[in-house]
This record gives C-alpha cells, structure tokens and sequence, in this order.
C-alpha cells in the first residue's frame, strides 16, 4: 500500500522552486506496512454518539426521545443511508424496539416512516398529548437561557414531530418566554 509522505519528509525547494510549482512533481512515496496509519487511530465521530444512547426498549419515554433525538440527528448531519443508520442504532436497543429497528431494517424504511411508526407504537395518541403538553407548551424555566429555551422547544417539536410551521413555533416561543419573564420579575 502507498500513501503520500508528509512534507517535513521532502527537502524544502530553493526559492526558485517556491515560485513556480509547475517545477515540483507530486511525488508518491511508499510507506512501509508496518508503519501505523494516523487516521486509524482517529475514533469516529458516528460511533461515540451512537454510544451516548442509553440501551432503550422502548418503556422509558426519556430515554426514547433521546433515541429518536440522536437518530433524527445522525439522519440530518451523515450521509448513513436509513439502513446503515439503523444498523449503527441497533446496538443501543433492546425487547420491543429492537424488534422494531430489525424490521424497520428489513423492510428498508426511510427514517422519516420509522419515526412516525416509533411515535404511534410507543407513544399513542393521550401519551403524545401529554409530552406535548410537558415538554413543548411550556413556558421558560428560571435557570434556562434563552437560546437554550429556543433550541430545546424546536428539537421537542421536531422529534414528536409536531404540525406546526415555524412561524407557530417562534411566536409560541415568544409568548412563553414572555410569560416566563413576568413570571420571574414579580
């Protein structure tokens, strides 16, 4: 196997040299098997997230949601197609949403379904209306900062996947926040 030498490997070209890079080849120098290679011993990124998830079942609504969080997450910032993904997730489950993942994975659906299909099973319709009620309709806690406010109520709306434009939710997070700070000042 080659690989490309790093520069501190080739001797510096004299000023001349410097000027015109036309004149310096590309050189590709072997390197020997027995060398380790950097990037391996880089962790990948994917994989400490995916280890962040607690083993989930599916029983335990928090821990659920974190799933759904981190595998909305890994959908919008890897190129993983669905099934990969879910593979990756795999791992970090057990019992029932195990089953779950493994036909999601063998029926090939998108993210977007299995998402959906997550939230009718383990979260039916009074369920889901009272995580709405406890985690988006709510107003600004005392010790939470405005923008984490602001981050937490768009990711609530997002992973029960909520029908609202994003209009609605900037004046619902107006409205809270405001309410918030009446609260606090009297």
């Amino acid at each position: 196997t080659t690989q490309l030498a790093s520069l501190s490997d080739h001797p510096r070209p004299s000023a001349v040299e410097s000027l015109s890079p036309s004149v310096m080849p590309v050189v590709q120098v072997p390197v020997h098997s027995h060398e380790p290679n950097v990037f391996s011993r880089l962790s990948n990124p994917v994989d400490s997230i995916v280890r962040s998830v607690p083993v989930v079942d599916g029983s335990n609504y928090d821990d659920l949601l974190y799933f759904i969080r981190v595998m909305l997450d890994l959908c919008n910032t890897s190129d993983l197609p669905p099934k990969h993904l879910l593979r990756l997730l795999l791992s970090r489950t057990q019992g029932v949403l195990q089953a779950r993942v493994r036909d999601a994975i063998r029926r090939h659906t998108s993210i977007s379904v299995f998402h959906g299909e997550l939230l009718d099973y383990f979260l039916p319709g009074n369920l889901r209306l009272e995580l709405r009620l406890a985690k988006f309709e709510r107003i600004q806690r005392p010790d939470e900062s405005f923008p984490s406010f602001v981050h937490e109520i768009r990711n609530v709306a997002r992973i029960l996947k909520i029908d609202v434009s994003e209009a609605s939710v900037v004046d619902k997070i107006l409205l809270s926040s405001s309410i918030a700070k009446a609260s606090f000042d009297s």
